[in-house]
């Protein structure tokens, strides 16, 4: 019998205009004491101006260009105190956070700064060499804790990366219709899934 796994959605997920405004109040009744943000220079210096202080300590660490297993290791070695991963940046950098949140058993919550894929999204990494040649993809078995969209910080960015985006979450309907259009009957969760990925390719439209 043929088996298609299906993950679910981020534990949270809120998308609207000035939210970054409000991260303290999204985690003020959360127990982190301690937070570690996992960035890009570029990304960092933009979303910067649009979080206020965080309720609770954080520290910086800046990603050194891939996603890679070798950077994992190289984070998740300078994290000691830290009981939550913050990702803010584009897809390799989201796809870091989640893989040491996978691999210090950490929630992680993520603010994209581009809408060039669905990082931000998915539970999953995909992995690099060294020189940005794709090695793999990760599937985790846990979605990630919280993303935070701001369309007002997003609105700033590239525009070929908002184009970018258009056409991968249009691809996301078609991929998936391929691989499932064959099957008779179809487990709940992937109906909902498909559907998902359809109302996202309709509203595009």
């Amino acid at each position: 019998m043929e088996t298609i796994q299906v993950q679910g959605a981020p534990t949270y997920y809120r998308c609207e205009p000035g939210l970054l405004k409000k991260v303290p109040d999204l985690v003020k009744d959360e127990t982190f004491t301690h937070g570690t943000i996992i960035h890009g220079s570029d990304s960092w210096e933009m979303a910067k101006p649009y979080i206020p202080a965080f309720p609770f300590a954080v520290e910086t660490i800046l990603y050194e260009g891939e996603c890679t297993h070798k950077e994992v290791e190289r984070i998740a070695e300078k994290i000691t105190t830290t009981d939550v991963l913050i990702g803010v940046g584009g897809g390799k950098i989201l796809d870091l956070a989640k893989a040491c949140g996978a691999h210090l058993d950490l929630p992680v919550i993520l603010i994209p700064t581009l809408v060039s894929n669905c990082a931000a999204w998915t539970p999953l990494s995909v992995f690099y060499d060294e020189d940005g040649n794709f090695l793999e993809y990760i599937i985790y078995k846990r979605s990630t804790y919280m993303v935070i969209v701001d369309p007002d910080m997003l609105a700033n960015s590239p525009v070929e990366y908002l184009r970018a985006g258009i056409g991968d979450t249009i691809a996301k309907w078609y991929e998936a219709d391929v691989l499932t259009s064959h099957m008779k009957e179809k487990p709940l969760p992937l109906e909902m899934a498909l559907h998902a990925a359809k109302l996202c390719r309709d509203v595009l439209f």
